[in-house]
């Protein structure tokens, strides 16, 4: 029994949600300097290959603006938008030659 199309992306798109929101708190709790580190060491591995691109900014003593976390969100949202349109795609052409039996 073929996966159907709507768990596929349904799939996708929590884990997309939770990575999105992850990278957001850890955004704003560097903004204001919050120290949560289980958010920090949660999303480390999807920063980490943006951090030699773009270097954070210092705004205050202890609050850090991480331009890094911004883009690896705004990829993750892209790059999420397209698998989950080439997913719907292959599933919808592949639903049209489907006979069944």
């Amino acid at each position: 029994m073929p996966v159907k199309q709507t768990s596929i992306i349904g799939i996708l798109y929590v884990l997309l949600s939770l990575s999105g929101s992850l990278l957001l708190v850890r955004f704003i709790f560097k903004l204001f300097a919050v120290s949560q580190n289980i958010i920090y060491n949660l999303s480390e591995p999807l920063v980490a290959p943006f951090k030699a691109i773009l270097k954070p900014s210092d705004l205050v003593v202890g609050a850090t603006f991480e331009s890094y976390t911004l883009l690896t969100f705004f990829i993750l949202l892209v790059v999420g938008g397209i698998i989950a349109g080439i997913v719907s795609y292959i599933s919808h052409k592949n639903s049209d030659y489907s006979v069944e039996v």
